[in-house]
């Protein structure tokens, strides 16, 4: 016996269902080719042709069925009049032996029964058609069938179908015994796989691979999120079409989208994965190319995934709230929404190498939305203005799938946000060094007293470090533990001071010099530095503020202009 009969006869052995078909002359076998992969394993394909019937029998008895890793099949809905057309006539161009390729179907020692890699559109439409239960058949156009003629003379007899309108007046039109006769003598090519493999991931792994190259009509996103990868396992289960039926959705993808066809075009699944490219890249090409590398040889750690779903929730939820406030400029365009959630990572983003957020909101999210929403809004106006050419905000959105065109367009946001006080820049000092330090009087600079060792402490004076003030030495002060804590509740210094000056015991604890120096032009004095950007951490770049991405790949920093 030869490795090709062994093949042959394991497969028989492994499938009853095979070996009933087989039995019936339902199939017709043609030598397998080995293809040899790594590790020890093998897969053979066998060239084949199987009985239609016997193929729906197995479809409606779920021995062919798709993996959760492909698409379900556009057949598997109600179709609109132009599509049931195209089906239609599949279905009979087929019947006449016309057919477009091979099925493909999967089999594995690492899975049970078979997967349908390709072919399931057709089958499904093929399985529902010939139901009599269904109302599909319904043919309002014309619709030329040849056939052979079995009630006849046995020669081709071509009829024209229009008119029928469900399963039983096709019969008649074709004629009873004619149409018995092609279902029990029509056979459909497939190419049978048989994965023989030390595991399941390898099998799935290699699997995934015969997927995409036989099945080149799909959208490349669709063959993307057949891939079988740690990435596409991360991300497919909460926002596919699998995880809308299994109630494995992300839960703001829920709140966004209720209805299964936008997942079932994988709109929610390619967001997600640009979004996670850019997580943990920083700004490089987001296109299909790029995503397609990205899936199939990225690794990622259980702390990757926790922390990315918490940003890109994040990022979704005040996207939601942008649209809230204005629809028009914040739609549940999946672009928009990627250049949303890059934006938002240089604001909100989860530290890893940075110590601190790069960038801070000066009011809270409902201002920072507001804020947000003024910001597309002068951006897009000026760009109007402008043209809409090279350099505009416009033309930077338009190429933002781009390593080049995203960083223009999250460079524009963030510079406008800056301008409008929606965002500051973060000093990465969060403090004044030693050598600072000891510079500073050893007083403290609110009370005007001496400070021990054990109550000292430092504070941003005129602009709080969470306010974007600088680190350093014109803009921090000594000062007691409990000044520092007490001043923590206010939005300014000088709110701090008027109210400790109106609080006797607080009164108590100043000097008479320094009671003296805040009701005698100390207090304006204050106030206005307070009102002035010279302590901002991001004066100090001339205009040019530093958009830090070493923690996101290691580009060179790159700078956003703007005039403050």
């Amino acid at each position: 016996m030869t490795i090709n009969d062994k093949i042959k006869n394991k497969l028989l052995k492994n499938y009853p269902i095979l070996k009933e078909a087989d039995n019936k002359d339902y199939i017709t076998w043609m030598h397998p080719k080995p293809i040899f992969k790594p590790n020890n394993n093998i897969m053979w394909l066998f060239k084949v042709e199987i009985n239609n019937k016997c193929l729906i029998e197995w479809f409606n008895d779920e021995f062919l069925s798709k993996p959760t890793d492909q698409r379900g099949s556009e057949t598997d809905t109600d179709m609109t009049s132009p599509k049931r057309k195209n089906w239609i006539r599949c279905f009979f161009s087929e019947l006449e032996n016309l057919q477009t390729s091979s099925y493909v179907f999967s089999f594995s020692n690492q899975w049970e029964d078979s997967y349908l890699s390709n072919g399931g559109h057709r089958i499904n439409f093929t399985a529902r058609f010939l139901n009599p239960q269904e109302t599909i058949q319904n043919i309002d156009f014309d619709l030329e069938f040849t056939f052979i003629n079995i009630e006849g003379n046995e020669k081709p007899k071509t009829v024209n179908l229009k008119g029928c309108r469900n399963l039983l007046d096709v019969k008649k039109r074709v004629g009873i015994r004619n149409w018995n006769y092609l279902m029990d003598n029509s056979y459909h090519s497939v190419d049978l796989y048989y994965f023989e493999f030390e595991t399941g991931d390898e099998a799935r792994k290699y699997h995934s691979e015969v997927f995409l190259y036989s099945n080149d009509n799909l959208p490349k996103i669709d063959k993307i999120h057949s891939i079988w990868s740690t990435v596409n396992n991360f991300v497919r289960p909460v926002s596919d079409w699998y995880g809308f039926d299994n109630d494995s959705i992300l839960p703001i993808f829920k709140e966004i989208w209720s209805k299964k066809k936008v997942y079932n075009e994988s709109k929610p699944y390619k967001l997600m994965l640009r979004a996670f490219l850019f997580w943990k890249k920083g700004f490089a090409s987001t296109d299909e190319d790029s995503l397609q590398e990205f899936v199939k040889n990225t690794p990622i750690t259980e702390n990757e995934k926790k922390d990315f779903l918490m940003d890109f929730t994040k990022a979704l939820t005040l996207y939601k709230k942008q649209k809230e406030l204005n629809s028009s400029r914040f739609s549940y365009n999946f672009t928009r929404m990627f250049e949303y959630f890059c934006q938002i990572m240089f604001i909100l983003k989860r530290q890893r190498d940075w110590k601190e957020n790069q960038y801070l909101m000066i009011g809270d999210e409902d201002a920072f939305v507001s804020g947000m929403d003024t910001a597309i809004k002068n951006l897009l106006t000026e760009s109007t203005a402008a043209g809409e050419g090279k350099g505009t905000y416009h033309y930077d959105r338009s190429t933002s799938a781009t390593e080049i065109g995203l960083l223009e367009c999250v460079r524009k946001v963030l510079g406008k946000l800056i301008l409008n006080n929606v965002i500051v820049e973060r000093d990465p000092r969060r403090n004044i060094p030693k050598s600072e330090k000891e510079l500073l009087p050893s007083e403290c600079f609110i009370l005007g007293v001496s400070v021990q060792q054990t109550d000292n402490e430092y504070h941003h004076i005129y602009k709080f470090y969470s306010q974007g003030g600088k680190s350093s030495i014109h803009n921090v002060v000594r000062c007691h533990k409990d000044v520092n804590q007490y001043i923590k509740d206010f939005e300014t210094t000088s709110d701090a001071i008027k109210s400790m000056l109106n609080d006797k015991t607080w009164i108590s604890k100043f000097s008479d010099e320094k009671l003296d120096y805040w009701k005698n032009g100390g207090m304006s004095d204050l106030i206005k530095k307070e009102n002035d950007n010279t302590y901002l951490y991001q004066s100090d770049k001339m205009d040019l503020i530093e958009l830090d991405t070493n923690d996101l790949n290691n580009s060179p920093h790159t700078y956003i202009d703007v005039k403050l």
